[in-house]
């Protein structure tokens, strides 16, 4: 695949209700940018080899019965995305690997994180946000609607004077415009050099406002990682974008399994990698939240 050509959008699907969600998610994303949606559904072969026949033959029907589900909700929510499928074996996340790097981005649901988080061996997500060759999105979905019409899903993203936060901001203002979402730029504290403060923070919001007028951008200092802010403040709901530096913490921001958090809260990550040469979405103004904060400053 040449640099000349648009890379797709691609989503892992194995028929969890965590990887349709993704689905539809990568969707939206595919939509937004204007590129095809390609669906990867691996027969695995990893855990004890190769399949005899008739199992080969019932887990092809059961992936042929996945994909024709997921396709059949992404053609009715987006109807002028292109979806491509693939039905591969081997390992899942040995597959997604392979398709990174002729992917503007790779979608997997949440499934399989869990309790052990990162220690849970072969957990696709994970692995797919360690080493994967273009940004990952890990996506773990409520398990009911939210009741509260009034609640708001962020975009989140950690930030540092002590760091270039370029890609992540970028890629964080891009997923605002897509989905019509505020967001939150959570001061950080740096290895060694220690939290950003409040007046610094508030400088640098300012300029990314007048940089993006269409996004409402809303300030939060705090002294520790992100993943200790999100535990401590559960009921926050959205995506978080990452940079490649901090892979290793989507376990804990994501949550799942943790009893801290709610499993009615969206909590997705995005792992934003080479995000400026695989953006193919053209700005845009989408309609913004409502610019009310309503969290305090600090928290």
């Amino acid at each position: 695949m040449t640099s000349a050509t648009v890379k797709p959008v691609v989503v892992g699907i194995d028929g969890s209700e965590q990887s349709r969600g993704a689905a539809l998610w990568a969707a939206d994303e595919a939509a937004g940018r204007g590129v095809g949606l390609r669906l990867v559904y691996v027969v695995r072969t990893d855990l004890r080899g190769t399949l005899s026949a008739e199992e080969y033959r019932a887990a092809l029907t059961q992936a042929k019965s996945a994909v024709h589900d997921v396709r059949s909700q992404i053609e009715a929510k987006q109807p002028s995305v292109t979806v491509d499928v693939e039905i591969a074996q081997g390992s899942p996340a040995g597959v997604l690997l392979a398709e990174s790097p002729d992917a503007a981005m790779i979608c997997v649901g949440s499934s399989g994180m869990g309790r052990l988080g990162r220690a849970m061996l072969g957990s696709t997500a994970a692995t797919l946000a360690e080493h994967a060759s273009c940004s990952v999105a890990i996506i773990r979905l409520p398990e009911h609607v939210a009741s509260e019409e009034n609640e708001i899903t962020w975009v989140m993203v950690p930030v540092t004077i002590f760091h270039d936060n370029d890609d992540v901001i970028d890629a964080a203002m891009d997923q605002a415009r897509l989905r019509g979402r505020p967001v939150l730029t959570v001061g950080v504290w740096h290895p060694g050099l220690g939290a950003s403060q409040h007046d610094d923070l508030e400088r640098m919001v300012a300029g990314w406002q007048k940089q993006y007028p269409d996004v409402h951008i809303h300030p939060v200092a705090n002294g520790t990682r992100m993943s200790r802010f999100l535990n401590a403040h559960p009921d926050l709901s959205g995506l978080v974008v990452i940079d490649e530096s901090s892979a290793e913490d989507v376990a804990s921001i994501i949550g799942a399994g943790h009893r801290s958090h709610s499993d009615d809260t969206e909590r997705a990550v995005l792992v934003a990698r080479n995000y400026a040469d695989d953006r193919w979405m053209s700005p845009q103004t989408a309609s913004p939240a409502e610019s009310s904060n309503p969290l305090r400053t600090r928290l």
